[in-house]
């Protein structure tokens, strides 16, 4: 998929066992779970391995497993729980945790990644009322549709519209419209070029696992549905529903078994809202002719449109020296660029 030429990624570890359990497919993710007043976080561990956190108290660490098949995410889950529970019996989950959840798109188009950003938008609020404790009002945890970073992919879908007959000066162009997008979102798309993953940072500290399981079965379903669906057959359900009847259908097409987990009274009103966005969103025009538009008057000059005219004057004058083939791609993408490489 074009996604991988965004980096030169390593290939994920294959698993020979494939657990039995409720996951609703092996897409690979990785889980990052923050916790605090730890005792012991050296283990001997199978999926997880423990990292630092500046921004966690009381000798708090992150739990970060290597990418794994989703039907291994009850297992990895029992074993940071059961490890916590015996070693750690006083560990917490203050308001400064949370737990994140990167979704591997190596296997996606830029086409599949915009309706995934587009069906996203559709039940973030959804996604926010099951996270729970205001965390669409947390800093580091930014609405997607708050944030400018849905033109960035929406922007990149329209470069790759011809995928095989993209230039290099086009791909160095996608990293860059990536590379400056924000870390701290819900719906996070910077992580793309660096661990081919989109990451989810919407849950608060848990070690709830069915919640953690139910979490990323939602999330797994969003992937499923674009995967499954046409680009055209996705937006058209999308943009065309305008009855709670039909909203409850696309909820049961998205979510299947898993569409109670996201319902609340008023979700009905909260998509209706998305959709109105969306449509803004889907139908927005060309980002780059709109910078060349202000000079003009045409449109208001907003600070999304400086920060893009501002990126396209930083392009031109780092006078970037040119490249022809794939490998001098490469070589100044995991070089001069200093993107790091491997697992998610």
């Amino acid at each position: 998929m074009l996604i991988n030429v965004l980096n030169n990624f390593e290939a994920l570890k294959k698993y020979d066992i494939v657990p039995k359990n409720n996951m609703i497919s092996d897409s690979y993710v990785g889980i990052e779970v923050e916790v605090e007043s730890l005792r012991d976080f050296q283990g001997d561990f199978v999926y997880w391995q423990d990292k630092e956190d500046g921004s966690l108290r009381d000798n708090g660490r992150e739990f970060v497993t290597h990418p794994i098949p989703a039907s291994h995410v009850p297992l990895a889950l029992t074993e940071l729980k059961c490890f916590l529970d015996v070693v750690n019996p006083k560990h917490s989950f203050s308001t400064r945790t949370s737990v994140h959840v990167h979704l591997n798109v190596r296997d996606l188009s830029f086409k599949q990644l915009h309706v995934l950003s587009i069906v996203y938008m559709l039940f973030e609020k959804a996604f926010y009322k099951f996270a729970g404790r205001d965390r669409n009002k947390n800093i580091f945890c930014v609405p997607h549709a708050d944030s400018i970073d849905y033109y960035t992919v929406a922007k990149a879908m329209e470069m790759s519209s011809k995928e095989d007959d993209m230039s290099i000066d086009d791909l160095l162009t996608l990293r860059r419209m990536f590379d400056n997008c924000r870390r701290y979102v819900g719906f996070n798309v910077k992580c793309i070029p660096t661990y081919g993953t989109v990451e989810f940072r919407h849950l608060p500290g848990t070690m709830d696992i069915e919640r953690i399981t139910t979490w990323i079965n939602l999330i797994l379903s969003l992937k499923k549905y674009v995967m499954e669906n046409s680009y055209e057959q996705v937006l058209d359900s999308c943009l065309t529903i305008n009855t709670t009847s039909q909203y409850e259908q696309l909820l049961s097409s998205v979510f299947g078994e898993y569409k109670d987990a996201i319902m609340y009274p008023e979700y009905a009103k909260d998509m209706y809202t998305s959709i109105l966005f969306m449509k803004e969103a889907v139908n927005y025009k060309n980002i780059w002719t709109m910078t060349a538009e202000v000079g003009n008057g045409k449109i208001q000059n907003s600070s999304y449109v400086k920060k893009v005219s501002a990126e396209k004057k930083e392009i031109k004058e780092k006078k970037i020296e040119a490249v022809y083939t794939m490998e001098d791609y490469l070589r100044v993408v995991n070089g001069g660029m200093n993107i790091n490489i491997g697992g998610m």
